[in-house]
């Protein structure tokens, strides 16, 4: 009988720890370690800081099913949903409790309730210690569609070893397209400033996933783990090299009202200076703004959404120096 998906994740092996990261006054956020007999590099993966990304999360909960702690050199821990509460009501990026994007909450706010703050309190103080890399699973959200691509840290903010150890690691693994990124407030990026090499992998979305990106999830976990060397992996394991291009110039487009967008693009699709990328209108169908290329580019990803708010992101693209 052939192994299927359901198989692999609803059976955890006997060496992995689960434990509860406490949240004041809502649910823990459950992680699993897995300690190898071997000493090594303890790598922190998480995902579901958005709650309706599913490709990571159902990746993780994959991968840590064939881990083998015999062999491993160093530990894996693993928190495959951060967001419960939006995960189980499929809130589109915010944590449900006070509105708020988890992924905008860091550098945490310590004076604030909100729970997002709250979460992202936890995971400094439980998650980013001890950490020898980190790696923040996401997928486009439910109304987005997006190149598969990493984010890796090269703000001046970060120190230059950990934009090294970075982009090393994002070298590695599988993805065609890997983009430098100035972020300063999300999970990986705070991570990274904190000291921390790390990475944001973006893979499936639209509020669905396939076995086959779930398996390309795990082969890029796979990859990240083994030039850690806290996986064995044969030589041949990726098989043919992804060819890897990185963007450095990069533009991300948000709404500058409330109003009906129209995208005129496609995730992938090449783009010249000067054209149009999509449009917004009010409600009573004036045009609002014309979003623009400003220079010969690749789309990374857009929202599909017809209705969107001040602020929300429209379209983003790149291109190479």
């Amino acid at each position: 009988m052939s192994t299927t998906l359901f198989d692999k994740i609803s059976e955890l092996p006997k060496s992995c720890i689960q434990t509860e990261i406490p949240i004041s006054g809502f649910e823990p956020i459950t992680a699993y370690t897995v300690k190898g007999k071997h000493s090594g590099k303890h790598l922190v993966i998480t995902a579901g800081v958005h709650g309706c990304e599913y490709v990571g999360i159902l990746a993780l909960y994959a991968f840590l099913s064939e881990l083998d702690a015999d062999s491993m050199h160093g530990s894996i821990t693993a928190v495959p949903i951060v967001n419960t509460s939006g995960f189980f009501t499929g809130s589109k990026q915010t944590v449900p409790e006070d509105g708020i994007n988890l992924n905008r909450a860091f550098p945490a706010d310590r004076s604030s309730t909100d729970k997002s703050a709250l979460i992202a309190r936890a995971v400094q103080k439980h998650l980013y210690k001890g950490a020898d890399f980190l790696i923040d699973l996401h997928s486009a959200d439910i109304n987005e569609k997006i190149t598969p691509l990493l984010f890796f840290p090269v703000d001046e903010i970060v120190d230059e070893s950990v934009r090294q150890k970075a982009k090393a690691a994002a070298e590695k693994i599988s993805v065609s397209l890997r983009v430098a990124s100035r972020a300063k407030n999300g999970l990986y990026s705070y991570a990274a400033i904190t000291g921390i090499p790390s990475l944001l992998l973006e893979r499936g979305g639209m509020g669905v996933w396939s076995e086959s990106e779930v398996s390309e999830c795990v082969k890029n976990l796979k990859e990240l783990a083994a030039h850690l060397s806290i996986l064995d992996l044969p030589d041949t394991y990726s098989g043919e090299k992804t060819a890897q291009r990185e963007f450095t110039k990069n533009v991300y487009d948000e709404a500058c009202d409330s109003g009906l967008w129209f995208p005129l693009v496609h995730e992938g699709q090449k783009v010249k200076k000067g054209d149009v990328l999509g449009k917004l209108y009010t409600a009573q169908k004036v045009l609002i703004k014309e979003y623009t290329a400003e220079f010969d580019a690749e789309i990374m990803y857009f929202t599909l959404s017809l209705g969107v708010s001040k602020g929300d992101p429209l379209v983003a693209y790149g291109a190479e120096s």
